[in-house]
């Protein structure tokens, strides 16, 4: 290994927090990246979760890494439709494996701006019952 590449022993996740907009119902992707310096190749676990309960989150369940290597890998976070603008989505990324782990946060704010779809709210019809 180079000298140079000094990186401490651990699973690192790029990004501690991204920062985004976007339209109500929209799904965003966001690349990730995770480096394993573990010292040791691993299959590696992810998680997610939306921590503000208004939209979903998804990407791999695992990635496989050699030692010293790393890979991008895609996650996809949605807003429910029908967000109002200011509101926003916040997502956890979590990664664990070899005995380390590492995490980041989204954070996206909805905007209502002239090239968002405008929400479309649906009614069911009401029935009514004499008795």
């Amino acid at each position: 290994t180079n000298p140079l590449d000094c990186v401490p022993a651990g699973l690192y996740l790029s990004g501690d927090s991204i920062y985004g907009i976007t339209c109500q119902g929209v799904t965003n992707k966001v690349v990730f990246n995770l480096a394993n310096h573990t010292g040791a190749e691993g299959t590696f676990d992810l998680a997610y979760a939306v921590s503000t309960s208004n939209g979903t989150v998804s990407g791999p369940d695992q990635i496989y890494l050699g030692p010293s290597t790393d890979q991008d890998f895609e996650v996809e976070l949605a807003s429910q439709p029908c967000l109002r603008a200011g509101e926003q989505v916040e997502a956890i990324v979590h990664a664990e494996g070899n005995g380390f782990a590492d995490f980041s946060y989204i954070t996206l704010d909805i905007v209502d701006e002239d090239y968002c779809e405008k929400c479309e709210f649906t009614y069911l019809p009401c029935i009514l019952r004499q008795h």
